[in-house]
């Protein structure tokens, strides 16, 4: 199984006070063209303003690793360079890393792969085999 779980708040500047308005609604038509080409009935991937700041989440649970799930999550900060958020990833099928979430962060565009320790690994923390 390959499961995963993201948000991003989509920000051009380092904070929400140095957004460029015109650039922030280039990106966010940019980034709303990504989701809708990602968006299917088997997961959730959605644009989304709240409070007037924009924001994407992606939740998904499939039987095979998907790409394009760090590919938009990397694209999103390469477009907006002030955004932050975190994308949690489990591929069962992967055998270095089907026992643990692998986590990517977010901040001021920039990601870095860093390692889980709130719920990996998975058998004992969340789950138990052979028992």
């Amino acid at each position: 199984m390959f499961e995963y779980h993201g948000w991003v708040t989509v920000w051009e500047g380092a904070c929400e006070v140095e957004d460029d308005l015109a650039l922030r609604e280039k990106n966010c038509r940019e980034i709303q063209l990504l989701v809708e080409k990602y968006r299917d009935n088997m997961s959730r991937v959605e644009f989304y303003h709240q409070n007037g700041s924009p924001y994407v989440r992606f939740d998904g649970d499939r039987n095979h690793y998907q790409a394009w799930v760090l590919e938009l999550f990397i694209r999103i900060g390469e477009i907006a360079k002030g955004s932050h958020g975190l994308l949690y990833v489990r591929d069962q099928e992967n055998p270095d890393y089907g026992n643990e979430f692998q986590v990517w962060r977010m901040a001021k565009g920039k990601i870095t792969k860093m390692k889980d320790t709130l719920l990996s690994p998975c058998d004992p923390t969340i789950e138990t085999y052979g028992e």
